[in-house]
């Protein structure tokens, strides 16, 4: 290339230089500028810092992406500064955490001191117990009961607040000396929405109350529009639930307004009388000028019911307790001298005759007193009276069944019939019982009951000029005794009608029989064993007074037995069937010919008698008359074997065929069948009859 197309070229280049200068010098410069802006920290932070806090309120508007973002960084520094040094962040919140600790002291001592003061004044009052009552019977605490019952309150503003515009749709107030509406409905709105952004609440979160000093603001939201009161003092619960059903009326009377409001709060106008039925209040007012009111009156009528019960049970306590001692003191043998009490102990002084009941027996169970708390002094002695006399004399004297002892003007008179030696010792013994000032003897027979010698099982009483024998003594003594009587004048008769003769009761006669001897006859009548009838007759022979013994009345029993089962057995047919002369086991067992035969020879024994047995065979007058005795023999003799295969000895057996008892053939079928048969005689000829007694 040459210099001058070189130079040509360089001069182009220039202006292509030029040109884009001219084109882009503007363009250039901004993005210098840009670079340098945010190369230069200083100004970009100075930029950021004009618009940063517009960008967090946008971004927390729009979502918790920024909160999130910034909580693990914010919680870091928060916690690498308190590790640093606690005391900067301590200093940091001193302005905000003093208050807010003083304010909850003074507001929790504001409560408890309300309460006390107010459970104080009522503690001592009817209010207080009326309040004391209401807590044993609901289960709360005495000062719930009091803060429940001594609360004061007033609502004075009711605002009602479009919630989504926060404009004021109405108001009323209970006096016109009030801040303007408008300005504090904003300001419920601002602190509503204020909470919500600095916590991050959703939008369906509502603010429930704010507390400041005595007023209480309480907010209760609806879909469309907020219902807040202004309250001043405590509040009761049950408020909340008058509000949500106001703003639930006003709802549901201008759900359309409110759900296309435009900002004209006049058409809310009507919601006025709605609003004034929050406005309500509570006064805590004192009864004053009856102090007699009907609670006292019950309170006064219990007190003296209490009062009259507590002096009715003393005053019958102690009429108990002296009709006690009354009971004592009319007790026959015991004397009270003195009653005397101390430390809630009772001592009773005084007499008691060893006679006498004991206090313990007089005591009922009326008694007031319990026994441990009775202490008895009864010095022993002996009482004059008639009962107490007779019952010594009784026990000194000890008289015989047949002395009787009475008392008239201190004599003692003893009747009856006694021994000489119990006689000297009574007239010794009289003079010194208690009481007797004489003893009379008189009436007492002298009768000696040892001349008698009678047996322990003999008692002997005299009565009346009889002597009596009851017991039991032997046929001999009964013999000598009645001699005896006769050689006594004094005895005037002699009763042995209750007495039993020994000899008789060894006989051990049953209860069946009935003995009686009568001048040396001695009758047995009734019914008993063979046996017995023997030994009685063997031991009366051997009885002295007994000549003679007299059995004819007595009935046998076994031989009785004997002729039952003879008269059973010569009864019994054992019938067969036509040519047959076997039968079986259960027809064997049906005509019980075993048990009956077994018993016949049982009771023989016993009787020391013998009997033979004849079985007879018969057949009906049908057939050869030759074949007829075969078939009844054979019939006989199966019955013969049946017997001695079941233990009958066979000496006391005998067999026999006899055919037919008829020679017409002209039967009936029946009598036919009674032909066919085996039947039973018992030969009595072996009975010796001198051996049956």
């Amino acid at each position: 290339m040459s210099d001058n197309q070189t130079k040509d070229a360089i001069n182009s280049e220039h202006k292509l230089d030029e040109l884009r200068r001219l084109i882009l010098q503007t363009e250039q410069d901004e993005i210098v500028s840009l670079q340098h802006r945010l190369n230069d920290k200083e100004t970009r932070s100075n930029e950021l810092s004009g618009v940063l806090a517009a960008a967090v309120e946008k971004s927390a508007k729009q979502g918790d992406e920024l909160s999130n973002a910034l909580m693990p960084t914010v919680e870091r520094a928060v916690k690498e500064s308190v590790t640093k040094d606690i005391f900067i962040f301590a200093d940091a919140l001193y302005p905000v955490m003093g208050p807010a600790i003083r304010r909850s002291i003074i507001e929790t001592f504001k409560e408890m001191l309300q309460s006390l003061n107010v459970a104080l004044e009522n503690s001592f009052s009817w209010q207080g117990l009326k309040w004391r009552l209401e807590s044993l019977r609901t289960g709360q605490s005495f000062s719930e009961i009091v803060m429940l019952r001594s609360l004061v309150y007033r609502v004075e503003q009711v605002f009602l607040i479009h919630r989504e515009s926060g404009i004021l749709l109405n108001h009323v107030a209970e006096s016109d000396d009030i801040q303007d509406a408008d300005m504090v409905s904003g300001m419920l709105t601002a602190i509503t929405d204020f909470v919500k952004d600095s916590f991050g609440l959703e939008d369906k979160s509502s603010l429930d109350s704010i507390k400041i000093d005595d007023l209480t603001v309480l907010i209760e939201q609806g879909p469309y529009a907020t219902l807040a009161i202004v309250i001043r003092g405590s509040a009761p619960e049950g408020i909340r639930k008058g509000l949500r059903s106001v703003i639930e009326s006003i709802h549901f009377e201008y759900r359309d307004l409110l759900l296309n409001f435009s900002g004209d709060s006049s058409l809310f106008d009507k919601t006025e009388l709605s609003l004034a039925s929050c406005l309500t209040s509570q006064v805590k007012q004192k009864q004053e000028g009856r102090f007699f009111s009907p609670q006292i009156i019950i309170l006064c009528l219990l007190l003296l019911f209490i009062v009259a019960w507590f002096f009715n049970a003393s005053y019958q306590h102690e009429a108990k307790w002296q009709q006690y001692i009354e009971q004592l003191r009319q007790e026959p043998g015991i004397a009270i001298t003195h009653v005397s009490e101390q430390s809630g102990s009772f001592t009773i002084t005084g007499l008691r005759d060893p006679l006498a009941r004991t206090p313990q027996q007089i005591r009922t169970s009326l008694t007031p007193i319990a026994e441990e708390h009775i202490h008895y002094q009864l010095e022993p002695y002996q009482a004059l009276l008639p009962a107490f006399i007779l019952q010594r004399a009784n026990k000194v004297l000890r008289p015989p069944s047949e002395i009787s002892l009475t008392l008239n003007e201190g004599i003692l008179t003893s009747a009856g019939s006694a021994s000489k030696e119990w006689q000297q010792q009574a007239r010794t013994l009289a003079r010194t019982i208690a009481g007797v000032n004489s003893y009379n003897d008189l009436y007492v027979n002298n009768i000696d009951f040892s001349i008698f010698n009678a047996p322990e099982t003999v008692i002997l009483s005299f009565s009346d000029g009889t002597l009596t024998a009851i017991g039991s003594a032997s046929y001999q003594w009964l013999l000598d005794t009645q001699s005896k009587v006769r050689l006594i004048n004094s005895i005037k008769g002699y009763d042995d009608t209750q007495l039993i003769n020994q000899d008789l009761v060894d006989l051990n006669a049953p209860e069946t029989i009935t003995l009686t001897l009568i001048d040396g006859l001695l009758i047995a009548e009734g019914k008993a064993s063979h046996q017995w009838l023997v030994e009685t007759k063997k031991e009366s022979a051997l009885i002295s007074g007994i000549e003679e013994y007299d059995d004819t009345k007595v009935l046998d029993n076994d031989l009785h037995k004997m002729t039952s089962l003879i008269a059973q057995l010569e009864q019994k047919v054992i019938l067969f069937d036509p040519y047959a002369y076997e039968l079986t086991a259960v027809q064997l067992k049906e005509y019980m010919i075993l048990e009956r035969v077994k018993q016949l020879f049982s009771v023989t024994e016993i009787l020391n008698q013998q009997a033979i047995i004849k079985i007879t065979g018969h057949t009906d007058v049908s057939g050869d008359y030759d074949k007829n005795i075969t078939l009844s023999k054979q019939r006989a003799d199966f019955i013969y074997r049946y017997l001695t295969s079941q233990g009958i000895a066979e000496h006391k057996l005998t067999v026999d065929g006899v055919g037919s008892k008829f020679s017409s053939e002209d039967l009936q079928d029946e009598e036919k069948s009674l032909e066919r048969s085996v039947t039973f005689t018992i030969n009595t000829n072996h009975l010796k009859k001198g051996n049956l007694k």
